[in-house]
């Protein structure tokens, strides 16, 4: 199983917490159903409560021994922004194939897709255009423009 902890997931710590809290949750509702006398609308609720705080404590018990794939904040290893490529030599920049032209809309874009680990919706990027440029854009020319960038990724890919 694999755990992506660039989306705000949990570290150990928190899990074991959530560990005891479960089966100490557990505990407490097994005691609590044995006490129960003919009362069968409370020991239902009791039993299916109990049935999916098992669940959650054996999804916990695979979550603790997941693999934890971390995407360091700011990196993506498929494309390069203009930050990557800051202050290196030109004779490095004539080895790579993917050099950031000097669009500045573009490099906006990857930078913001970059930053928040690979993905996004189109609603954040736009915010994030607006926050980074004072500059509202338009949905569709963004759309437009996240499709040019792609077919230019296909097109190097293709050489």
């Amino acid at each position: 199983m694999a755990f992506n902890a660039q989306l705000g997931n949990p570290d150990r710590a928190e899990c074991a917490y959530s560990f005891k809290v479960v089966k100490k949750l557990i505990g407490q509702l097994e005691v609590r159903s044995s006490l129960l006398s003919d009362k069968s609308h409370e020991i239902q609720e009791h039993h299916a409560l109990l049935v999916s705080l098992h669940e959650l404590d054996r999804y916990l018990e695979k979550l603790e021994s997941a693999t934890v794939i971390f995407n360091p904040r700011g990196l993506n290893p498929l494309a390069l922004s203009r930050r990557d490529v800051e202050g290196l030599p030109e004779q490095l920049l004539e080895q790579l194939i993917n050099v950031p032209e000097d669009d500045d809309l573009e490099s906006f874009i990857v930078e913001i897709i970059n930053d928040c680990g690979g993905t996004l919706v189109l609603d954040h990027l736009l915010i994030q255009l607006y926050q980074r440029t004072g500059e509202v854009h338009q949905r569709q020319s963004i759309v437009s423009k996240l499709y040019r960038m792609t077919k230019k990724e296909d097109d190097l890919l293709d050489r």
